[in-house]
């Protein structure tokens, strides 16, 4: 069974088709990069697979089950976690709040029990310190665990958010764009942190324009163009692929 699979999937605004007639299927124990041109619907991809974007048509199964209907949320609790391009901190949290709140997609406790603090609820809440702290750790991020997250430089912010999506223990992590906005040393460090996630058994779906990094951990590579594919393969079959270059570069 594939984990994710989209089929014929269309996306319009008004006159404008985004995604048309998009086909991927992803596998266990990859990592995927998604690229393309500015404009050439990436970002809309990853939205109708999260939920916040409906399809005009087709269909998206993650590990057999059918997500058309599916809200964020219940995406999220099946085992899809995402970020952003711009990475967003809530502004009054250190580094270790902003993380914990990304464990709501399996935490289970009611209102009554966290009020009365019963036992439940108590060990809950060990859960979500020790897998958050565990997470801190994991992406280097020790020394700024009680530090407020949005004082931090734009880089680790990007960290705060991959480590808020791992929180919820995802089964597929989609990236938008994660080295925007890193220097060279940052974008090492990501490289290093996106294989250490791969594993951990998180298999990782990224957009990126660095295409060093993506050349670097992609085990697969899909471009698209004006929404509808152009290319698959691995990064070595992308780099000759003549159709790749020309959506990039123009033809003569």
């Amino acid at each position: 069974m594939a984990l994710l699979k989209t089929r014929d999937l269309v996306k319009n605004f008004g006159g404008i088709r985004a995604v048309n007639l998009l086909n991927l299927t992803m596998e266990e124990g990859e990592i995927r990069s998604l690229i393309g041109p500015n404009g050439a619907g990436k970002t809309t991809v990853f939205n109708l697979i999260s939920g916040i974007l409906q399809p005009n048509s087709g269909t998206i199964d993650f590990q057999g089950v059918y997500l058309n209907k599916l809200r964020p949320h219940e995406r999220c609790q099946l085992g899809i976690g995402r970020t952003f391009q711009t990475p967003h901190m809530f502004s009054r949290m250190n580094v270790l709040e902003n993380i914990m709140l990304g464990c709501h997609s399996w935490t289970g406790t009611e209102i009554f029990e966290n009020v009365w603090r019963l036992p439940k609820a108590r060990r809950e809440e060990d859960d979500i310190v020790r897998t958050s702290e565990e997470i801190i750790s994991f992406l280097e991020l020790s020394e700024e665990k009680d530090n407020i997250a949005n004082s931090l430089p734009f880089g680790k912010q990007k960290m705060v958010a991959i480590g808020r999506a791992l929180a919820s223990k995802p089964k597929l992590l989609l990236l938008d764009e994660p080295c925007a906005g890193l220097n060279e040393s940052e974008t090492e460090w990501l490289c290093e942190i996106l294989l250490k996630i791969r594993k951990k058994g998180i298999n990782v779906f990224l957009i990126e324009h660095d295409m060093g990094l993506v050349m670097k951990v992609s085990d697969t590579i899909v471009v698209v163009d004006y929404g509808k594919k152009i290319a698959e393969g691995t990064p070595a079959e992308i780099v000759e692929n003549e159709r790749v270059i020309s959506a990039y570069l123009g033809s003569p």
